[in-house]
């Protein structure tokens, strides 16, 4: 889990577990539908990954950092937001790594 507008919501993990075995940055890349029907790219600064040794609370605490870049961009651009399972239904995951 982790939160989500201010409330706790299912949150996959996998990219958590990619940067954490892979070493890869991530790096936030988003498309905005423009007024004028164009579209914006918008990237995003590179998000520190947290390697503290506990794998768990890495993925946690990573998929938190995701989940807040992703937040930030929805405020922006709240009309282009759509999501197609019910995050906040959705009982919480267990990871088997």
């Amino acid at each position: 889990m982790s939160d989500f507008f201010g409330r706790p919501a299912c949150t996959g993990v996998g990219l958590a577990v990619l940067a954490l075995r892979s070493g890869a940055p991530v790096l936030p890349m988003f498309m905005a539908l423009q007024k004028s029907g164009k579209y914006k790219f918008i990237l995003k600064p590179l998000v520190e990954i947290s390697r503290t040794g506990d794998y768990e609370k890495d993925l946690l605490e990573n998929t938190q950092r995701f989940t807040k870049v992703v937040e930030d961009v929805v405020r922006e651009y709240p009309d282009q937001w759509f999501w197609i399972h019910q995050r906040w239904k959705t009982k919480k995951w267990q990871t088997a790594m």
